[in-house]
């Protein structure tokens, strides 16, 4: 059995690791718990695989990119010019984006954010 690490996320997979290296990206991402969307993208941009809300969302992969970019040209004084990010993650009130990169590949997420529900000892009548 081998275990996958994706998103900081262990995914046991009952496979050996020729068999893991010719599973689908989709796959995958489709065990990521709390996930309603995913892309995986060349480092120009270009959709490789996607599902869920980000399927074929050209316009998110836009985006994904140039903050890519952009993050890569922040300060290279304060971060040396080798220095390139792993992971980004960006929140929002009812989900998040998790962005990595891996094997020239950028790997997107969307997952939802569950907030707790509030405990109460009030009884509605």
């Amino acid at each position: 059995m081998a275990v996958l690490a994706i998103f900081s996320l262990p995914i046991q997979l009952d496979k050996t690791n020729k068999e893991i290296q010719e599973i689908e990206v989709g796959a995958i991402m489709d065990k990521i718990p709390d996930q309603i969307g995913y892309l995986v993208l060349t480092e120009d941009g270009a959709v490789l695989e996607s599902g869920g809300e980000l399927e074929n969302d050209e316009r998110i992969a836009t985006i994904i990119t140039d903050l890519i970019t952009l993050s890569n040209e922040v300060d290279s004084v304060a971060f040396g010019p080798s220095e390139n990010f792993k992971k980004i993650s960006i929140t929002f009130d009812d989900h998040w984006y998790i962005i990595c990169l891996s094997n020239k590949k950028i790997s997107v997420v969307k997952r939802n954010i569950h907030t707790p529900l509030r405990e109460s000892n009030e009884i509605n009548v």
